[in-house]
This record gives C-alpha cells, sequence and structure tokens, in this order.
C-alpha cells in the first residue's frame, strides 16, 4: 500500500487558540488575539478534517476522506492516526514555525509500528532543518492508533502536509 499524498493542512501564522467549523467540510484553529483595529480572530490553522478529533471520533465520511491518502487501501483497512487528533501535533510545530519565521513546504511520514508507536520519520520536503527536527521529535512523541491491515494491527505511515504562510 502506497500513500497517494499527504495529510494536507495549511498553516497561517501567528497563534490561535480552539478548534472550530469555519464553513461546511472546513476546520481551524483560530488566533489567540484578532488583529489590531478588528474583533475578529482569524484562522491561524485551516482543514479539511476536525483537528481536535480521534480516529474514532470521525464520521464514516471524515475517514474515508483520510483514507483516500492511501492507495488501495482495502476497505477493511485503516491507517494510523493520532490518539487525540492532530490538534497537538499542528500546534507544537505551528508555535515552532512561528519563532523560526518559516516559509514553505514541511512534508513528511512517520512510520507507525503496530503497537501505536512511532519508529521513524522520513522527511521529503522542509523549509529548514531546525523545522525537521522540531517536527520529527513532535511526531516521535505523539501517541497513535496502530494501523490495521485485514484487521489486525499492522506498520504503516502516517503522512503530514503543511503549507506554511507567514502572515503578518
Amino acid at each position: 500500500m502506497r500513500l497517494a499524498c499527504c495529510f494536507a493542512l495549511a498553516l497561517l501564522l501567528p497563534a490561535f487558540a480552539v478548534a472550530q467549523e469555519s464553513s461546511p467540510g472546513k476546520y481551524s484553529l483560530k488566533e489567540d488575539t484578532a488583529p489590531t483595529g478588528s474583533m475578529l480572530k482569524r484562522d491561524a490553522i485551516r482543514s479539511t478534517m476536525p483537528i481536535e478529533r480521534s480516529w474514532a471520533d470521525l464520521t464514516a465520511e471524515q475517514q474515508g476522506s483520510f483514507r483516500t491518502h492511501y492507495i488501495d487501501m482495502p476497505a477493511t483497512d485503516e491507517p494510523p492516526f493520532p490518539l487525540k487528533g492532530t490538534q497537538g501535533i499542528l500546534k507544537g510545530i505551528r508555535d515552532a514555525a512561528e519563532k523560526l519565521f518559516e516559509v514553505g513546504t514541511l512534508e513528511l511520514t512517520v512510520r507507525i509500528d503496530e503497537r501505536g508507536k512511532p519508529v521513524s520519520v522520513q522527511v521529503y520536503e522542509t523549509p529548514s532543518q531546525q523545522m525537521t527536527m522540531v517536527a520529527a521529535t513532535i511526531l516521535m512523541n505523539e501517541r497513535y492508533k496502530p494501523a490495521l491491515c485485514s484487521a489486525r494491527p499492522c506498520v504503516m505511515d502516517f503522512p503530514l502536509y503543511i503549507d506554511f504562510n507567514y502572515r503578518h
């Protein structure tokens, strides 16, 4: 089974607070504070998937949407997924990106073993070596639901794609 593409998120800076649905099928984390002259907090992270939900809390449609990132995945199989959703991962990476003033793309996968433990990170594109180290550390410290192949836990990669667009 091959990955078709990565879990795509647009990461907009600066800081954010809580996840909210911003429009049908679109989810976001809002900035901590509104920009000067406004009372409206902007999206800091946008995703087509709810970022605060675990795999079990996703709807069947949302799970199916995420499964499309895997080529030829049988309907009975499941990909690995962070136990508490992607929110913690994204907050950590977002905070580091803000401090490092990152602009560019971070594309990587983390290999998850049959017990749900991360064993390695493969980086395909990165804006900097520092961002690579931060992202790999965050992903290696996360806990995951293991992938299921024919109803049995198996080794599989969890993809992550983030586009950093710094906004003043």
